[in-house]
């Protein structure tokens, strides 16, 4: 029997690969093994609803083995040296305006990385311990290690190990925004997968990859929003309260987290929400849906109309009631977005892969490009997020509106109200250039590039 380590450390691998067809197909593979590693906190939310649940179809042959998620500060320089070492515009962006860095500071300090970009994977091999996750490998000798992040650090130490001891390794890039986001990769993995032929230009031309080793799979866990939604509409207006007869709009907000460098502009959920409550004909209900990874400061908000439903998906590790950027999607919260998105009737936001997941489904689509304050700090800024390489990409395609005041706002919302058609020629671009084929059949792909590793 040949077993597979499938890492899950950041909050939406599991829905990625675990909750896609994918790793059910994977559990009644003969002969295969399937470790599951994992935050040891999270050890028991997995063993419930991946291991367990797939007892009876995949033979008891899931483990779940929990291990510590703390990093050394090795690990935390070779992701700020890997940031500062490269020069797309996304990355120039976050450095211009201070988002999505945890150590602005460290960009400036390691000015002169650029020079040594391409020896990054071999200076990480050097300086980073090898033992940290050995008892592991001791315990499971496994044929095929399946990083379900490839930059993730506990990710990055895992293919490392593997990588030392010959054992074949697959990295996955886990979102749109991580190959022109992330910097270089720290270890380079045998089998790079990616979701369309754009991200792997993008491995090949950023990351000097081989092309033979970027494969294109699509986004398997896509495979599931085929077939439409996953209950009747009465049944996901009686859980969410709304009333049956109204019609849904869905706001999914950006969350705190992105305005944390400008308190200035921390508002702009809010007021978003407020200004689209008001804006909405008495026909319709707002339904706000939270990050499910992040808080959204909403007070003092002033609804002049009692039509906002809010929702929070995902299970809290947390003790702390505010605190969520542990919470993990399960395959009930997935069956919940699919519904949720095909009972919309138009999807908001502003730079979140909901607006991927609702043009996918046809769904609608407006992109928020303002914000509300006449004078914005640089940092948190709505008005500068589409600016990045791979949502330059996804708007190309004419599937989005781009609303850049709210006139613009409000013409694009009741468009697509009366008229649901309008842009679905651009919609259907983008799954083909988004999604590589959105055919059901992305799983599958996955699958046959697993299985060719273990042969």
């Amino acid at each position: 029997m040949k077993t597979v380590i499938i890492t899950s450390f950041h909050n939406f691998t599991a829905r990625n690969v675990l909750v896609a067809p994918f790793f059910r197909m994977l559990a009644r593979e003969k002969d295969v093994r399937i470790v599951l590693v994992v935050p040891e906190g999270k050890k028991t939310f997995y063993e419930k609803t991946f291991a367990c649940a797939l007892d009876g179809q995949g033979r008891g042959n899931i483990i779940v083995h929990g291990v510590p998620g703390r990093l050394r500060r090795i690990d935390s320089f070779f992701k700020d040296l890997a940031s500062a070492s490269m020069r797309t515009h996304s990355i120039n962006l976050m450095r211009k305006y201070r988002i999505g860095l945890e150590r602005p500071f460290s960009q400036k300090l390691l000015f002169w990385a650029p020079l040594i970009r391409r020896c990054i994977p071999c200076l990480y091999s050097l300086f980073v311990g090898r033992r940290k996750y050995s008892d592991i490998f001791e315990a499971y000798a496994p044929a095929l290690v399946f990083a379900s992040d490839a930059f993730h650090p506990v990710d990055n130490r895992l293919l490392h190990e593997a990588k030392k001891r010959g054992i074949a390794t697959i990295g996955m890039v886990r979102s749109w925004d991580n190959l022109t986001t992330k910097g270089p990769l720290r270890v380079v993995p045998d089998r790079l997968l990616v979701s369309n032929n754009i991200m792997k230009e993008q491995a090949v031309r950023e990351h000097h990859l081989p092309p033979d080793r970027v494969v294109a799979v699509g986004i398997p866990f896509h495979d599931r929003y085929i077939g439409g939604a996953k209950h009747s509409r009465e049944e996901f207006m009686r859980l969410i309260h709304a009333d049956p007869q109204k019609k849904i709009i869905l706001y999914a907000a950006m969350g705190d987290r992105f305005f944390k460098g400008n308190r200035k502009n921390s508002t702009f959920d809010r007021d978003c929400i407020a200004m689209l409550s008001s804006m909405l004909p008495d026909t319709h209900h707002l339904l706000v849906r939270y990050p499910p990874a992040d808080s959204v400061d909403l007070t003092d908000l002033d609804l002049k109309k009692k039509n906002v439903l809010f929702e929070r998906a995902g299970v809290q590790f947390s003790e702390k009631q505010n605190v969520f950027t542990k919470n993990e999607l399960g395959p009930e919260d997935d069956d919940h977005l699919i519904d949720t998105i095909y009972y919309s009737d138009v999807v908001i936001s502003v730079t979140t892969t909901l607006l991927l997941d609702a043009v996918l489904c046809d769904r609608p689509t407006i992109a928020v490009n303002f914000d509300f304050e006449d004078k914005v700090w640089k940092a948190g800024s709505a008005s500068r997020v589409l600016e990045y390489i791979h949502m330059e990409a996804f708007l190309k395609s004419g599937g989005v509106f781009v609303a850049k005041t709210p006139d613009e706002l409000r013409f694009a919302l009741f468009e697509y109200i009366k008229n649901p058609a309008h842009d679905h020629e651009g919609r259907m671009r983008v799954r083909t250039e988004q999604a590589y084929m959105y055919d059901g059949h992305a799983s599958e792909r996955l699958l046959a590039v697993v299985r060719k590793m273990l042969a």
